[in-house]
C-alpha cells in the first residue's frame, strides 16, 4: 500500500497540520509530526473523521465552554444570608417610599 504524509491530508482538507496530527493521535495512530507518513487506509480514516458530524464537535466545544463559566452553588448558610440581605434592601426601599 502507498503511504501519505499528514501535511498532504491537511492540505486536501484545508486544515492546519496541527489539527490533523492531533486527530491522528486521537485515532490511535503513531505519528509525531506533520511530516509523518501513514498508510492510505489510515489516511482515509483521518479524512473521514473530519467530514463526519462537524456539528457534533462544535456542540461539544460549546458545552465545554459553558461548563467553565458555571459557578458552583453557594452553601446553604450563604444563600440564606444573601436572601436576608435582599429582603432587608426591599424593606428599606419600601420604608423610603412610604416617607415620601
Amino acid at each position: 500500500m502507498s503511504k501519505v504524509r499528514l501535511y498532504e491530508i491537511a492540505k486536501e482538507l484545508g486544515k492546519e497540520s496541527k489539527e490533523v496530527v492531533a486527530r491522528a493521535k486521537e485515532l490511535g495512530l503513531d505519528v509525531k509530526s506533520h511530516s509523518s507518513s501513514v498508510e492510505a487506509d489510515a489516511g482515509e480514516r483521518i479524512k473521514s473523521s473530519f467530514t463526519k458530524q462537524p456539528h457534533l464537535k462544535l456542540l461539544q466545544k460549546s458545552l465545554q465552554q459553558l461548563s467553565h463559566h458555571r459557578k458552583p452553588p453557594l452553601p446553604k448558610r450563604l444563600r440564606q444570608s444573601r436572601q436576608n440581605r435582599q429582603k432587608q434592601k426591599q424593606l428599606l426601599s419600601q420604608k423610603r417610599k412610604q416617607k415620601r
